[in-house]
């Protein structure tokens, strides 16, 4: 994963965690030892981060949305 991938949750974060992130795409934006700093797309409020752990997302191989 590098900076300005797309990606999505990976399928095993537990749902209780992102549930209502389930079905959205992620632009990732800074990348740390551990963690990560991602964009949602396709949300209401698209300068909406999330920071949460590598290991959380994996690259989004097929695109959910249409937006860059």
């Amino acid at each position: 994963m590098k900076v300005g991938d797309i990606v999505r949750l990976a399928e095993s974060v537990p749902e209780e965690f992102f549930a209502e992130y389930r079905q959205l795409e992620f632009e990732v934006r800074d990348i740390y030892e551990k963690r990560c700093v991602v964009r949602i797309i396709g949300g209401v409020n698209p300068e909406r981060y999330l920071m949460s752990d590598k290991e959380h997302f994996e690259i989004s191989e097929k695109r959910l949305t249409d937006e860059p």
